[in-house]
């Protein structure tokens, strides 16, 4: 499990960094209207916690769905299937919006480190 989370944790690291390198012109155009590094960086945050929280609920709900089905078509009587185990579902969330904010460190500081003139004509 830790290596599919360090493979995630890559995925949303890429993926951040493919969005801030595309929109640089809009984060300059940011910095120049006054929005502060900090304010920048908090929202860059809130962008992956997001990102990684959809894809989570998403995937949960699908893997929930798809064992229940799958968990349905081996037995074959209505009262064998058990539910999902709540406490191990709501870790794997948490795990992997930690991630998601692991992810975002890099990104996040380069975005920090970013002047705004140079942003803005950047292509």
């Amino acid at each position: 499990m830790s290596f599919s989370a360090a493979i995630a944790g890559l995925g949303m690291a890429a993926t951040l960094m493919l969005g801030i390198s595309e929109r640089s012109r809009e984060i300059g155009m940011l910095r120049a209207i006054g929005m502060s590094r900090r304010q920048l960086r908090r929202m860059l945050t809130l962008e992956a916690v997001l990102l990684s929280l959809a894809g989570a609920l998403v995937g949960t709900t699908l893997g929930i769905a798809f064992g229940w089905a799958a968990a349905r078509s081996v037995t074959s009587t209505v009262g064998t299937v058990a539910g999902p185990p709540v406490l191990l579902v709501l870790a794997a969330l948490a795990l992997t919006v930690l991630t998601g904010l692991a992810a975002a460190v890099l990104p996040v500081r380069r975005v920090g480190r970013m002047a705004a003139v140079a942003a803005m004509s950047a292509s």
